[in-house]
């Protein structure tokens, strides 16, 4: 059994050009013959949950889990919450206070069995500039700006999936440097269109997922 490791924008989803639209077709063939091979497919993001589960319902795209928010909480396909390291309520209400009510704008909340907030916020949106006094948090800038766990990265989620399905033989692929990590330590492939953070790093390079799949069928 192997894994692969997909970003989503810029990797799995270029854009929306009519070329990069057939080649997105493309990457949902090649992921269905890897997932019926007995393979586990896996979306890791910066997108929060909400967003990321437009997407794949939007074109279709099939996987195992998603791993959302750069490793702060894993989804399975059947919407079941795995791992979560979240935010706190006090590190919520901190946040908040630091900002104005017109800056902050969407939170992600998800629930467990417990029903408990307390351990279910994974990020706060806000618009404006950044506040020194959060520099314990990790910063992402995306559409708006979001602050997540200053622990939580793409690498940990792999490293939790790996541990859940106790899998070794785990590939990866990217385009930006909160992949930098995980590409190094999970056979990882950059993509020609790639941060500079992923340059002259000893990493492979490629031009879409379908290629990565095919490399991968070969080893």
């Amino acid at each position: 059994m192997k894994m692969l490791i997909s970003d989503y924008d810029g990797t799995l989803n270029v854009n929306d050009d009519l070329l990069f639209k057939i080649d997105l077709k493309l990457n949902i063939n090649a992921i269905k013959e890897f997932r019926c091979k007995g393979n586990i497919f896996v979306i890791s993001t910066a997108r929060g949950y909400n967003s990321i589960k437009e997407e794949v319902v939007k074109y279709n795209i099939p996987y195992d889990y998603l791993t959302c928010n750069n490793g702060s909480v894993i989804f399975d396909n059947k919407d079941n919450l795995l791992y979560a390291n979240t935010l706190s309520i006090d590190e919520l209400g901190y946040i908040k206070n630091t900002f104005s009510d017109k800056s902050l704008f969407y939170f992600d909340i998800y629930e467990n069995e417990q029903e408990d907030i307390k351990d279910n916020i994974v990020y706060v949106g806000f618009r404006g500039k950044t506040k020194k006094q959060l520099s314990n948090f990790k910063l992402q800038y995306r559409n708006f700006h979001t602050y997540i766990k200053n622990e939580c990265t793409k690498l940990d989620g792999a490293n939790f999936l790996k541990n859940y399905l106790k899998i070794e033989d785990i590939y990866a692929v990217g385009d930006s440097k909160d992949e930098l990590e995980l590409l190094q330590a999970y056979n990882g492939y950059k993509m020609i269109f790639s941060d500079p953070a992923l340059l002259n790093k000893n990493i492979q390079t490629t031009s879409s997922v379908h290629k990565v799949i095919k490399k991968i069928k070969k080893v």
